[in-house]
């Protein structure tokens, strides 16, 4: 089983990514169980989001202490006391942020960093990271196919924003893809 945090703020769309991620992964095949983790909180205050994909019937209900992938939609959570509770030495994260240098204030050893705001704001005009971050994640994890995403993606959101949402899915995808390729 693979488990995976979402740290965001109100209204970034983790909840939605996570959601999203697990559709993608049960069009292929697999089990998925996506949850979030919030009360009043209000827009912009943090937010988790869990997300738990196997080739498995998931039983497990829990929160996820010990993630596999960390995914970080402001890297003004990145001192947030949460986001590293229970990572281990192989947890990938996967940062929302302009550079490389923003993100390594974190000081873990597996950093993968798109800018995904950037590439909402290009393709969709809203700061709304969570479809391009499900593409970064596409791409980093090998967890799900775009092809897989897209869909779940057109499936998930009304379609006269579907579409949009898969282009800066892809785009993200073809961002991290580039990055892998020279790191």
């Amino acid at each position: 089983m693979v488990e995976v945090r979402i740290h965001c703020r109100g209204g970034q769309g983790g909840v939605t990514a996570a959601r999203i991620i697990g559709l993608a992964s049960v069009r292929e095949g697999k089990h998925a169980l996506a949850f979030p983790s919030f009360t009043v909180e209000r827009r912009g205050a943090p937010v988790m989001a869990f997300l738990r994909i196997s080739e498995n019937e998931i039983l497990d209900r829990s929160f996820i202490y010990n993630p596999d992938y960390v995914l970080v939609f402001d890297s003004g959570l990145l001192t947030h006391p949460s986001v590293k509770v229970g990572v281990r030495e192989s947890t990938l994260f996967l940062v929302n942020a302009k550079s490389r240098d923003e993100a390594e204030a974190i000081g873990v050893s597996r950093l993968v960093v798109v800018d995904a705001l950037s590439i909402a704001l290009e393709v969709l005009e809203v700061p709304i990271v969570n479809t391009a971050m499900c593409g970064a994640f596409a791409a980093a994890s090998r967890l799900i196919g775009m092809e897989a995403l897209a869909k779940a993606i057109r499936e998930f959101l009304p379609a006269r924003v579907a579409d949009k949402n898969v282009e800066a899915a892809l785009k993200a995808y073809w961002e991290v893809e580039a990055y892998g390729k020279n790191e």
